[in-house]
C-alpha cells in the first residue's frame, strides 16, 4: 500500500507521521489535521511560552483558583492518576528541581544544588498537594515556589490526541513518533507486518559501530524510552552524566548511563511510566506494566529494575 509521511517541529523535537492506505490525498489531509492537534497540545503545555495555559497556571494558581480548559483538566487528571499509580515517581511538580540543577536549558553547564537548596526543592515538590478539581475544571497551587513541568508526559499526550484524530478520519495503519523517544503503532506497516522499532545504543563504545540494543514489534500500542543522554551535563569531579530526570522524593537528578523502556496501550502512560522508572532505577513496577530499566556498565547492558516482558514484546536484548 502507498504511504504518506508528514513531519512537524514541536516541543523542541521532531514529530513524524507515516500513514499507510489506498488514498494518499485522504491520508495527507488526515495527517495534517493530526499535526495541528500536536501543535495545539504544544501551545497548551509549553513551559517556556508565557502565553501557554501551563504558564498561566504556574504564574497565577498560587494566588488564586485558575480555571482550566477541558483538555488541560483531562490531562492533569491523568497526571494525578499516573502520580498515584507510580507511587509519586512520576510528578510534574519537579520543575523547581530542574532549574536548581541547571537542567532547564539544553546548553546549560549544570550545577549541583547545596543541601539547603535541596531542602527547599523537596518542600516545593508534591503533586498530591495540588488542589485539582477536574469536574469543575479548576486548579490551585499551594505555594508560589511550586511549578509544574509537563515535559514527562506532553509528547505522549500529543501522540494520543493525534491518534484519535487519525482514527476518527478512518486511518487504520500509521506510525507516529515524537522525537523518536515515544512511538505509537497503528495497524500494520506497508508490508502488512507489525511495526518494527529499534532502540539504538546511546552510549556506544569509542571506535565501535553503534549497535541496536533492542528491537520491538508494536502491535497497536506505544513504546516510550527515557534516558538522560539527550539533555544532560557532566558535573565537575565525575565522568557520569547527570540528566533532566528528577527523583521527586529527593529532588536529585538521576545520573549514570541509563535507559528505561515501557510498552503500554496509551502513549501518555508509556511516556510517564518510562520517566517514573528512570527516576527510581531500582524500582520494579507492577506486573501490569511492561517496563524495564537498563544500566550500561563496562560489561554491557544489565537490567536494574522491572523486567523484560516474557511474551516476546522485547524481541532482542544485548
Amino acid at each position: 500500500m502507498p504511504s504518506v509521511r508528514l513531519a512537524l517541529k514541536a516541543m523542541a523535537t521532531r514529530f513524524e507521521l507515516l500513514l499507510v492506505g489506498d488514498d494518499p490525498v485522504h491520508l495527507r489531509a488526515a495527517g495534517e489535521e493530526a499535526l495541528r492537534e500536536i501543535r495545539r497540545v504544544e501551545g497548551m503545555c509549553s513551559f517556556y511560552d508565557a502565553s501557554s495555559e501551563l504558564s498561566r497556571i504556574n504564574r497565577n494558581a498560587s494566588r488564586e483558583q485558575v480555571r482550566l480548559s477541558g483538555a488541560m483538566a483531562r490531562l492533569l487528571g491523568t497526571c494525578r492518576t499516573l502520580f498515584e499509580e507510580t507511587g509519586g515517581r512520576f510528578d510534574p511538580t519537579v520543575a523547581p528541581a530542574l532549574a536548581s540543577w541547571g537542567l532547564r536549558h539544553r546548553n546549560s553547564p549544570g550545577r549541583t544544588p547545596t543541601e539547603a537548596e535541596l531542602d527547599a526543592i523537596r518542600s516545593a515538590i508534591g503533586f498530591a498537594r495540588i488542589q485539582l478539581d477536574e469536574e469543575n475544571g479548576t486548579i490551585r497551587l499551594p505555594e508560589a515556589a511550586m511549578q509544574m513541568d509537563l515535559g514527562g508526559v506532553a509528547k505522549g499526550w500529543a501522540l494520543d490526541e493525534a491518534r484519535v484524530v487519525l482514527e476518527e478520519a478512518g486511518v487504520v495503519h500509521a506510525l507516529l513518533h515524537g522525537g523518536t523517544s515515544t512511538v505509537f503503532g497503528m495497524g500494520r506497516d506497508e508490508a502488512g507486518l507489525e511495526w518494527q522499532v529499534g532502540i539504538e545504543d546511546p552510549y556506544p563504545t569509542p571506535g565501535v559501530e553503534r549497535d541496536w540494543i533492542l528491537e520491538v514489534g508494536l502491535r497497536g500500542g506505544a513504546l516510550s524510552v527515557s534516558g538522560i543522554h539527550g539533555k544532560s551535563v557532566t558535573m565537575h569531579g565525575t565522568h557520569e552524566p547527570v540528566g533532566h530526570i528528577i527523583q521527586p522524593s529527593t529532588g536529585r537528578a538521576v545520573s549514570g548511563r541509563r535507559l528505561s523502556l515501557v510498552l503500554h496501550a496509551q502513549a501518555t502512560h508509556a511516556d510517564a511510566w518510562s520517566t517514573a522508572l528512570l527516576s527510581d532505577p531500582q524500582w520494579s513496577p507492577p506486573d501490569t506494566i511492561r517496563g524495564t530499566t537498563f544500566l550500561k556498565t563496562d560489561s554491557g547492558w544489565t537490567v536494574t529494575g522491572g523486567r523484560p516482558p516474557s511474551d516476546g514484546s522485547f524481541a532482542r536484548f544485548h
